[in-house]
């Protein structure tokens, strides 16, 4: 399993906000049950869980900054309990890219990393 680097976060914007170090995570949890982060590593079964810590609380939302991340290796949910939630501020939605497939297994849907490519300046 990779090591991450895990540090404070800030608790806004929600979601997955990427910065040049790392990316910064954030969701609302209202109830008090243990959550955190699921990484998918892309093209394999390998998953990692991530939780947060009660010093990653701030009111109702957890928080970190997950340093040396590599965005193009990964794919995220966050877990509350035993159940994955898949973000809803999520600029990337992965697992359903054939629209109404029918498929032998359910979808599994998970949050992506998206990165704009487009030259503002020109």
């Amino acid at each position: 399993m990779t090591q991450f680097r895990i540090k404070k976060g800030q608790p806004y914007p929600l979601g997955a906000t990427l910065k040049s170090s790392g990316v910064n995570f954030s969701m609302v949890n209202s109830s008090q049950e243990e959550c955190g982060l699921i990484l998918y590593h892309k093209n394999s079964e390998q998953i990692q869980k991530i939780p947060f810590e009660k010093n990653h609380r701030i009111g109702n939302i957890s928080c970190f900054f997950v340093e040396g991340l590599s965005i193009e290796e990964y794919e995220y949910n966050f877990y509350i309990s035993d159940e994955s939630i898949v973000d809803p501020y999520a600029k990337y939605i992965i697992g359903n890219e054939v629209w109404r497939q029918a498929q032998d297994k359910p979808i599994s849907l998970r949050g992506g990393f998206y990165q704009s490519q487009f030259d503002w300046q020109k």
